[in-house]
């Protein structure tokens, strides 16, 4: 809601709040209504896709650094994950092109990128996101009080959540079609931002303190990449259309069930051909 960055904050703070309430729930839950809780507290993990990335970064740190143990998350998987969430919007090929043309106006006399007052905008609205942005948090994700694991998954040239901001932010053409109605302002270039190194995914991998993977490994704080010629999307891990796709949707389940069925302690890669190799 750019009309209100206030709004936008506590929307995603309710969200993490509301996460940390199911967490705290999960002692309590009778699913054969026999009156007595079915699940194993000590042994919960998370899987956040695209916004369950931007309300699951702050959501496992929050939980694993308090004091107490009964709200522990013992792994986690983001798949597609991003932070520093303004400049991310700004640059992703999905979502820049309506909010760019909102600020420029119908008559493209408003603000443009670069300018002081699209700017001063962009500022004040990440300021206004910090409390929230899993940037701020993902930095603690191996300094919490408990042994947190996590894996990082992301798509090389994710439309949606950008790979990064930095250094040379890609120029956004408008597209044809809003929807099904032809775009008047289809071709439209809005320029390149300036350089935004804490946007998108890559800088995740380097605040975290990640080690880039590309085969099985023992599960720490890891990062590993889908090459583009996987066929994988931003909606891969939700919503896989094409054969290509496929292959790395199964890829992902049997990552996150390795890491999960090993409560931990190691992460297999099935298929190494789908994932950029480490230097």
């Amino acid at each position: 809601n750019i009309a209100s960055f206030l709004t936008t904050r506590d929307n995603l703070r309710q969200q993490i709040l509301d996460l940390m309430t199911l967490r705290l729930s999960v002692p309590t839950m009778d699913l054969d209504d026999d009156g007595t809780p079915d699940l194993d507290t000590s042994n919960v993990h998370f899987i956040g896709h695209s916004l369950g990335t931007l309300n699951g970064i702050p959501f496992v740190e929050i939980a694993n650094e308090t004091e107490t143990t009964d709200d522990n998350i013992l792994t986690a998987n983001f798949l597609t994950p991003g932070g520093n969430i303004s400049r991310l919007a700004e640059n992703s090929r999905s979502f820049a092109p309506s909010l760019l043309l909102g600020l420029l106006g119908a008559d493209l006399s408003g603000p443009a990128r670069g300018d002081i007052d699209f700017e001063a905008f962009f500022s004040v609205f990440q300021a206004s996101l910090d409390a929230a942005d899993p940037i701020n948090y993902v930095g603690n994700l191996s300094n919490t009080t408990s042994t947190t694991k996590a894996l990082f998954s992301e798509v090389v040239g994710d439309t949606t959540i950008p790979n990064n901001a930095s250094p040379t932010p890609v120029d956004i053409l408008h597209p044809d079609f809003i929807g099904t109605t032809p775009n008047p302002f289809a071709g439209l270039s809005f320029g390149e931002g300036i350089a935004a190194p804490l946007a998108g995914t890559d800088p995740l991998e380097k605040v975290s303190g990640a080690t880039t993977i590309d085969s099985s490994a023992a599960l720490g704080i890891n990062f590993l990449r889908y090459t583009a010629a996987s066929g994988a999307t931003h909606g891969t891990p939700v919503l896989p259309l094409t054969d290509g796709e496929k292959l790395v949707f199964g890829e992902m389940i049997r990552q996150a069930l390795t890491m999960i069925l090993s409560d931990g302690a190691n992460i297999a890669v099935t298929n190494a051909g789908l994932l950029q190799t480490v230097d």
